[in-house]
């Protein structure tokens, strides 16, 4: 907590020389006070800065700490609220960690949806998937999700496009994001 303007001045008159020609009063008074003034602010600001330095408080520097921890998300774009923008750090400063397979429950449920996770060992083939060695299998993990967006092809398409395609380009980038460089996610609709 920051001193009072007359504790500072009290402060930087106990500093001079004692004696008439050093009166509290008059133009010694008021450059005391000045000084007093900006040695307060510079304390708030000090106090301010600490609050800066936590996450979950920051208001100022909130860009510096997105910039620093690559954000805003290249899934989700810019959050519109300052909450939303601390929460967003304060989970990627969290969940850098941990890898679990509830790590990717989380996540997905933080972005509005449900998922269940397949993961394989070794030796394992992975049904619809023969390009990926049975050695490997231990590093694929399979996300199942409902939530989907699917495009079905017009008559007004062009020959040689498909039929339909789905997917969920939001899941899908937010998973890719937070997983380990090593394993492969391979995403199923149903």
């Amino acid at each position: 907590m920051a001193r009072s303007l007359d504790n500072y001045q009290h402060l930087l008159l106990a500093l001079l020389p004692r004696g008439y020609a050093w009166p509290a009063e008059g133009a010694l008074g008021d450059i005391s006070m000045a000084m007093a003034e900006e040695l307060q602010r510079i304390e708030l600001r000090a106090e301010a800065l600490i609050e800066e330095s936590d996450p979950r408080s920051v208001i100022e520097l909130i860009e510096d700490w997105e910039g620093d921890w690559g954000l805003p998300d290249p899934c989700l774009g810019q959050l519109g609220t300052l909450q939303q923008r601390r929460e967003m750090l304060t989970n990627k400063m969290v969940g850098i960690a941990n890898q679990s397979r509830q790590t990717y429950i989380d996540r997905a449920a933080d972005l509005g949806y449900v998922i269940t996770i397949t993961e394989y060992t070794q030796g394992d083939a992975i049904s619809g998937h023969p390009e990926i060695p049975t050695a490997d299998a231990a590093y694929v993990i399979q996300i199942e999700s409902t939530d989907n967006t699917i495009d079905q092809r017009t008559y007004s398409a062009f020959y040689g496009e498909a039929y339909a395609t789905w997917g969920n380009e939001i899941l899908e980038c937010a998973l890719n994001a937070i997983k380990q460089s090593h394993r492969l996610l391979i995403f199923n609709y149903s």
